[in-house]
């Protein structure tokens, strides 16, 4: 199943919810009175719009790391050394220690 048009979906439904906060919250101030839209406030309709951005760019998030996947674990991924090459790296203290030398 594509995932952009579900993508696009949640974008224009988070704008439009958005749009007609304004709207209803213009109307509210016009007339001085208050109501409701489904028993939805301005407040209601920006909060919808809120949730349907914040998961509309996590769904296109995991859609973008699915895509890119492969390729960021072939490059992540560094080739493997023996361990006596790891000698090197370590203190000479520690050296001692790991081989059982006490002083």
């Amino acid at each position: 199943m594509p995932v952009l048009p579900l993508i696009d979906l949640l974008i224009l439904i988070a704008w439009t919810g958005l749009m007609w906060s304004f709207v209803h919250k213009a109307l509210w101030l016009a007339l001085g009175s208050t109501f409701t839209v489904l028993g939805l406030t301005p407040y209601d309709f920006v909060l919808g719009g809120g949730v349907c951005l914040l998961f509309a760019l996590a769904l296109t998030g995991r859609t973008w790391v699915k895509a890119n996947e492969s390729a960021l674990l072939s490059r992540s991924r560094l080739p493997l050394r023996p361990a006596e090459s790891y000698g090197d790296a370590i203190a000479p203290e520690a050296r001692s220690e790991a081989a059982g030398v006490q002083r």
